[in-house]
């Protein structure tokens, strides 16, 4: 199964706040005359505020809460129990103006801050709409400064080290870099910030999604205006709506640009839901494609083949781009993945795979130790940690990550250090270790459930589950510095580019992640992948997954892949797909 969807990322659909309205504008424009011809004209309800009192219910998205970076507000701030909360707000101050009207289409909603607002409002509302509102510039400023001589449009009285006149409307990014300035200088980059800020937000979600109008029209003729609006939120959306599935999943317009321009496949295993989702980009949109595994776990790729560790078997699959283009008449495929051995290895919890010195390499979890396959025996135990005394189905430390450095096994994670059955539960929220398989030595100690350790541009990674971190590792001293906090446990790691693809999963069961810094800092945690700029550490785009997906195990890219398939069992398809030595006759 697939599906197609251009972006439509947030929270679970409100059921009182459907297909909002969005009035946007740059500071100092006014959205008044469109609003009111909207509510009028469409038999809808207006939600306006010329100050911060529309989030002023929800304490969290205060800048003051904030480290008073500034007002703006993106993707990772629409968690569920922050979007039901505003939702709670708003709907209460619609119903202080009196019941809705049965014929009442939806609501408009215009404020100020909504100007640093768009990635939030989006992912919060995907049914959203949003109208920007555009003036003369020259006007616009002129208004805005005299809303600040006038002090009536202060909306942080209390800015910490701010020296200038009291700030007033939006707190845009890098205010204080504006401390000392002229009124009309800081006016005049708070104006253009925001309206920078504005056009790239509106840019990047459907062109189906918003719409702008001109102050100057609105003068002109608003009636006019105002049913062209009109009939712009009565158009279905240009983007394909995908039909209802237990696997939902929303994303940001960066991931399918991303794939695309690198060139790749995403794939992620879902070993609690039983899938292995392939990502694809097409037409500027992200086709997700499933496939049916029992608990998929680790994988891994080398050009031609690609492993996944699955419950009681390794399967390998061989990429057959040549049967690849014809099993669709517009030849889109690139590359054909069909069934090639299948090794039975018992419950043995495996974990990362990997290639290594021409071996398929797992990590045999329920037995604490890295093991290869030799087509006779259920695994070939090749290390365990010293500390491991026996070979026994066990699960002592919970050994479960696998990093492979100049076609070496190299780096090794696991949960603790202890030779007792289930002995790593005691210390998981800071006892996880990475070791060096060919000195056995500890390298990084005082770790929270530490998974998916990658090497990459000579540097060690690790992914510091408990505490939702993607982290990179000094593995002179020891350290480990915290590149990206994330909203989610962090499991499955892949790099490409200046990019890192980390998973996340929600976690749910209390006697295994309960405790944990992550449970502590995020009571709504998310599952999907989240893509890292590995240089500044910010967050670029997602795939976020609902409903029936919960946990993700691994996460691998296809490099030079643009749009797989993958034959399994279910399948007949394979059947009539063959691969023969190059020199056979």
């Amino acid at each position: 199964m697939s599906t197609t969807a251009r972006e439509r990322p947030g929270a679970p659909r409100p059921r009182s706040l459907r297909r909002p309205v969005f009035v946007v504008a740059a500071p100092g424009v006014d959205t008044s005359a469109l609003v009111a011809g909207l509510v009028a004209a469409d038999d809808r309800r207006a939600l306006r505020a010329d100050g911060p009192t529309l989030l002023a219910a929800v304490p969290r998205l205060q800048p003051a809460n904030r480290g008073w970076d500034s007002g703006r507000l993106g993707l990772q701030d629409a968690k569920r129990a922050v979007v039901a909360e505003l939702e709670s707000a708003w709907s209460t101050m619609l119903d202080a103006g009196g019941p809705t009207p049965a014929t009442a289409r939806g609501v408009v909603v215009a404020y100020d801050e909504a100007a640093l607002h768009v990635p939030f409002l989006h992912a919060a509302w995907p049914d959203a709409r949003f109208v920007l509102v555009t003036g003369d510039e020259a006007a616009s400023r002129a208004d805005l400064e005299a809303a600040w001589s006038s002090g009536t449009r202060v909306t942080q009285p209390d800015l910490p080290d701010w020296d200038g006149p009291a700030w007033s409307l939006l707190l845009v990014p890098g205010w204080r870099h504006l401390r000392g300035r002229p009124l009309a200088e800081i006016v005049g980059e708070q104006h253009r910030s925001a309206q920078a800020i504005l056009r790239a937000d509106l840019a990047a979600i459907p062109p189906g999604a918003w719409t702008e109008v001109e102050v100057r029209d609105l003068v002109r003729d608003r009636a006019e205006v105002v049913d062209r609006v009109r009939r712009f939120l009565h158009t279905a959306p240009s983007h394909d709506e995908a039909a209802p599935s237990p696997f939902r999943s929303v994303n940001t317009p960066t991931v399918p640009q991303l794939l695309d321009r690198l060139g790749t496949t995403l794939l992620a295993t879902t070993y609690q839901s039983g899938c292995l989702v392939m990502a694809r980009a097409v037409d500027g949109a992200l086709n997700t494609h499933f496939r049916r595994f029992a608990s998929p776990m680790g994988m891994a790729y080398r050009p031609g083949m690609l492993a996944i560790g699955t419950k009681g078997r390794i399967q390998t699959f061989t990429d057959l781009p040549g049967f690849a283009r014809g099993l669709t008449e517009d030849g889109r495929h690139d590359a054909c993945f069909v069934p090639r051995t299948t090794h039975h290895t018992g419950d043995i919890r495996v974990h990362d795979v990997a290639w290594a010195g021409g071996r398929l390499w797992a990590v045999a979890t329920r037995f604490s130790a890295l093991v290869t396959l030799d087509g006779q025996h259920s695994f070939v135990p090749r290390w365990r940690p010293p500390f491991v005394t026996e070979l026994v189905p066990e699960d002592r430390c919970h050994l479960n990550g696998l990093a492979v450095v100049d076609d070496r096994v190299k780096y090794v994670t696991a949960l603790g250090t202890s030779d007792v059955e289930g002995g790593w539960r005691a210390s998981k929220v800071d006892g996880g270790v990475i070791m060096d398989v060919e000195t056995d030595e500890v390298v990084v100690d005082g770790l929270s459930m530490p998974h998916s350790p990658r090497w990459y541009r000579d540097q060690l990674w690790v992914l510091e589950s408990g505490r939702g971190h993607l982290s990179r590792v000094d593995l002179k001293t020891g350290g480990v510095e915290c590149v990206a906090e994330l909203p989610g446990f962090t499991r499955g790691l892949a790099f490409a580019g200046r990019y890192a693809f980390v998973g996340l999963s929600e976690v749910r069961e209390a006697t295994t992640f309960g405790g944990l810094p992550l449970t502590a800092r995020l009571e709504d945690r998310e599952c999907g992948v989240w893509v890292v700029d590995i240089v500044t550490g910010e967050t670029v785009g997602y795939l976020r997954f609902q409903d029936h997906v919960q946990e993700i195990f691994d996460v691998a890219l296809l490099p030079g892949i643009r749009f797989p398939e993958l034959l399994d069992d279910s399948s007949s398809a394979h059947l009539h797909a063959f691969a023969l030595p190059p020199d056979a006759v």
